[in-house]
């Protein structure tokens, strides 16, 4: 599935300095789901770890119970202070009042970039 990580890398390299020796990036994936009635929304979101920070993401929908044509994207953006990738999905059918609830699954990504670890320490040889 190479789509997910080259349109998140893509936006990353538009956008944004690319990672030198002494950083690291690193992608992460969340499927979560929902269930949404008519007119309600639900926000899905992937997380960086604590020592890095949020630089791109984006979303794929696994699965739906509700017909593709009612859900709409609200948004799909990072939220810097909480390290994270969000996305809003808004169930909108054109007759609320005769569809029934329904779930939907999404895959969420975050393209994530902080100081690299360093290398663990050799362990130095000694002669007895």
């Amino acid at each position: 599935m190479p789509e997910k990580p080259l349109a998140a890398l893509l936006l990353l390299m538009l956008f944004a300095p690319l990672p030198t020796a002494a950083q690291e990036l690193r992608y992460l994936q969340m499927e979560q789901a929902s269930r949404l009635a008519a007119g309600e929304h639900a926000m899905f979101t992937a997380s960086c770890p604590d020592d890095l920070k949020i630089m791109s993401g984006g979303y794929k929908l696994l699965a739906s119970e509700l017909p593709m044509r009612d859900l709409v994207m609200v948004e799909s953006r990072p939220v810097p202070e909480l390290r994270q990738w969000a996305v809003t999905l808004l169930y909108e059918p054109p007759k609320p009042a005769a569809v029934p609830a329904g779930e939907i699954k999404l895959e969420v990504w975050a393209v994530c970039l902080g100081r690299a670890r360093s290398q663990p320490e050799q362990l130095s040889q000694k002669r007895f």
